[in-house]
């Protein structure tokens, strides 16, 4: 190599007349130097790439994007962001921190990640209130449900609606896409589950006619079992591969109104109109335990990641974070002034969604309990809430059939 070539930690500029800060057509930088100087240009794309590069420069990587969490940029921040949080989960992984994974720690204990998200879109399209929201994997496109009949679906990126699902004779009240994508299923006050295939513009197949009111849905992580929840209080636990019901699990004295299912398809969870949760074995459908302690409706409940945390939401205004494995409530979240109508967990399992009729939707540390954020208020009664994986994008629906999505560096 000559000895005029770009060395490890060299930074060589193209054109020592252009401006420092013109670094996207002046200079070919290399090594930390290079990073470091990435980092302090004026685009923000130079600086969001140079983060990751400075990650093979070990701590002083990381100080790199410690120092990110300041940056005028949203987006950078958040890259900076995402960054610390996975260097900070390798750490647990390893159960010995260094001294720089302290300082991550308190970076992040300091940062508050969700100050960033601002209105992106507001998506006008559905006549009546939104009842459910699902996201794809990528975050990239949202599927809506409303008591208009329809079932709309939206690009996030661009806030435009890429197509419409109608065949139902009555309100949608919930939906579920299937694990790989494909196929998405539907319920409605009119009694029936519909199968549509996303991949075709086709007809919906009949998964049951005259079936029971259908409040919620959840699919297994193999796609083989559709769970609904039923306005007598049972539940149908349907084999999505015959089409027909494997069994009916009993064990509500009113409307089931909110289900969810583990990342692993052993436990399925089901929040009832009794006040009651119940916790079922899914492949035997045995019921386990019922964790009491709401006032009222049990409107919505999810599941950690790892299935060792449960979080519902009620209509007497509050959130619970119970304890998988013991049954037991570790506290209780009051932040709400109406009813709690939706809700939904961060990707990584760390942060709760909360949709309410007050109008509002805020974000809660599920360690602590401690409210992160409040986002500004719909004009109506939010009835639906959910997640990108990345955490990048927060979509809710209200009952005037606003659906808004909120994003970083919007």
């Amino acid at each position: 190599m000559s000895a005029n070539q770009p060395q490890k930690d060299d930074a060589v500029l193209g054109n020592s007349a252009a401006p420092a800060f013109a670094l996207s057509s002046a200079a070919v930088l290399g090594g930390l130097t290079g990073v470091k100087t990435r980092l302090k240009s004026a685009d923000p794309t130079l600086r969001i790439a140079a983060l990751s590069e400075a990650m093979e420069y070990g701590d002083a990587g990381i100080t790199f994007a410690i120092e990110a969490l300041s940056d005028p940029v949203p987006m950078v921040q958040w890259k900076a962001y995402q960054i610390l949080r996975k260097q900070a989960d390798l750490a647990a992984c390893l159960f010995q921190l260094e001294p720089i994974d302290w300082e991550v720690l308190k970076a992040l204990e300091r940062y508050n990640p969700w100050l960033l998200l601002t209105p992106l879109h507001d998506l006008e399209g559905h006549e009546d209130a939104i009842t459910d929201l699902v996201i794809d994997g990528l975050g990239e496109w949202a599927i809506s449900s409303s008591s208009d009949k329809r079932i709309k679906i939206w690009n996030l990126k661009e806030g435009e609606l890429q197509g419409t699902l109608e065949g139902h004779g009555d309100w949608v009240s919930a939906v579920a896409l299937s694990p790989d994508e494909s196929s998405l299923i539907s319920g409605s006050a009119d009694r029936t589950l519909k199968v549509w295939d996303l991949s075709r513009d086709r007809a919906p197949q009949l998964l049951a006619d005259r079936a029971n009111f259908v409040k919620a849905l959840a699919i297994d992580p193999d796609g083989q079992f559709l769970a609904s929840a039923n306005l007598d209080g049972t539940i149908d636990l349907w084999n999505l591969r015959s089409r027909a019901i494997a069994r009916v699990l009993a064990g509500h004295s009113h409307s089931v109104q909110a289900l969810a299912i583990a990342a692993d398809g052993k436990t399925l969870v089901s929040g009832s109109a009794d006040r009651a949760i119940a916790i079922w074995d899914l492949p035997t459908g045995r019921l386990c335990y019922k964790l009491v302690g709401h006032q009222h409706f049990v409107s919505a409940v999810a599941l950690s990641p790892d299935g060792k945390t449960l979080v519902s939401g009620s209509y007497d205004r509050t959130l619970k974070v119970w304890e998988m494995k013991t049954g037991l409530c570790r506290y209780t979240i009051e932040g709400h002034s109406d009813a709690v109508t939706a809700l939904c967990l961060s990707a990584d399992g760390k942060s709760i969604v909360s949709a309410s009729g007050d109008k509002t939707l805020k974000i809660w540390d599920v360690k602590t309990g401690h409210l992160q954020h409040r986002l500004g208020e719909h004009s109506d009664a939010v009835t639906a809430v959910a997640i990108t994986p990345d955490g990048q994008r927060i979509v809710s629906g209200d009952r005037e059939g606003i659906i808004r999505i909120w994003s970083v560096g919007a």
